[in-house]
């Protein structure tokens, strides 16, 4: 057999084993969108920083872990401050939150976050005074405003203005359309 058929083969074989890029999928009634989908976009946006008080503290949100259950969003972030230049861990939040889709940039936020759960660095829950969950879902508020979970792909984002509903159905976002 020859290099080139042998190089060939070998390009072949390689190619079927490597994962195939996850890609939104278009339905009859809409756009599906899997969290192998959401992930790596997400990924891109962290860390996000916000001052809360310019020049004196930040708070910072890393390592997202987006979860689909049910008929809402679930997403738990690292949450760190930062005052005067020394950075603390606060720990983990988690919070559950409906989702929109803004048309005009046919992107997909968070939408009326919540923290629902909070453990310490070491994973310990903890139960967080009302001051603190305030500053929490204050920053969580923000994240949701500013950063979209999804973005839709460029030949997908003329259809957003047709969306009517956001939905999670079996683990994946449903951009549900107008009929």
């Amino acid at each position: 057999m020859s290099l080139y058929r042998r190089a060939f083969i070998a390009a072949l074989l390689l190619a079927c084993c490597l994962p195939v890029a996850a890609q939104p999928r278009l339905e009859r009634d809409g756009i599906s969108i899997a969290l192998a989908d959401i992930t790596p976009h997400m990924d891109s946006q962290f860390p996000w920083q916000r001052e809360v008080m310019p020049g004196v503290a930040s708070v910072q949100l890393d390592r997202p872990q987006l979860a689909l259950p049910g008929n809402w969003a679930q997403l738990a972030v690292d949450i760190a401050v930062t005052t005067l230049g020394r950075q603390a861990a606060l720990g983990r939040a988690t919070l559950e939150s409906g989702l929109r889709l803004d048309a005009a940039t046919a992107a997909i936020y968070l939408d009326a976050p919540r923290l629902v759960a909070f453990a310490q660095p070491d994973g310990q829950p903890l139960t967080l005074d009302a001051s603190m969950a305030a500053m929490i879902d204050d920053v969580l508020a923000s994240y949701a405003r500013q950063q979209p979970v999804y973005t839709l792909p460029a030949e997908m984002a003329p259809m957003a203005s047709r969306v009517q509903a956001i939905v999670i159905e079996d683990g994946r976002l449903h951009a549900r359309m107008a009929r």
